[in-house]
């Protein structure tokens, strides 16, 4: 009855690893808040089911936490007027506290390094394309010099990375190329577009990497 009791008011401890893996990466991917969720509960009951993860769940939660690292360094700095209730309210706490909020809703550093060793592992095995070669082969044409298949600090894998003059120093740029894998099936409209971790990929080397 207990543990009847614990579920219901904590409904997140009913889902598989799988499932929330899956529901907080989607979070991330389309970039919507979501404080009332993710919050020290989440965690908890991911830290609970821990060892059921498999290696491609905990490559999204290793993404998922990235994008929570992000909004909390990012939130603060931005127009109250502009953020939802729950965020302005995040902002009026002393420093500490505001801190504190926002941890719980990061994984913690062991499991977070666990984490990160799946996703980089699984970065680390895509195979590269012929086009990829191509288009490095060409920016070395150019004579831009390019570093072929770098891994970022962060896991990324990226097919290069150029440096360019910027408007006081030089500037890191980063060399995607769209192969079939990255992109969803043919729009009429749109035609082909961007996937889900190609999003979300493009996004985090900008915001984390400060790779253009």
């Amino acid at each position: 009855m207990a543990s009847r009791d614990l579920r219901t008011s904590h409904p997140m401890r009913a889902f598989s690893p799988r499932h929330l893996s899956n529901i907080a990466w989607s979070y991330a991917v389309v970039n919507v808040h979501a404080p009332r969720l993710f919050n020290g509960t989440f965690t908890a009951t991911l830290l609970e089911k821990r060892a059921s993860f498999l290696p491609e769940d905990l490559a999204k939660l290793y993404q998922w936490h990235l994008w929570q690292k992000v909004r909390s360094f990012v939130v603060p700095m931005l127009c109250l007027s502009l953020l939802p209730p729950t965020t302005i309210l995040l902002s009026s706490l002393p420093q500490y506290e505001k801190s504190q909020v926002l941890a719980k809703q990061c994984l913690p550093q062991v499991f977070a390094r666990q984490c990160y060793s799946a996703f980089r592992s699984q970065t680390q095995k895509q195979r590269w394309h012929a086009i990829q070669r191509d288009v490095v082969s060409t920016l070395h044409t150019l004579g831009l010099n390019p570093k072929a298949e770098v891994c970022t600090q962060h896991g990324y894998r990226l097919d290069a990375i150029v440096e360019v003059k910027g408007k006081s120093e030089k500037e890191s740029v980063g060399v995607i190329v769209d192969v079939r894998r990255n992109m969803m099936a043919r729009d009429e409209m749109m035609g082909k577009q961007p996937n889900g971790k190609t999003l979300l990929k493009r996004r985090q080397i900008s915001s984390v990497e400060w790779i253009r």
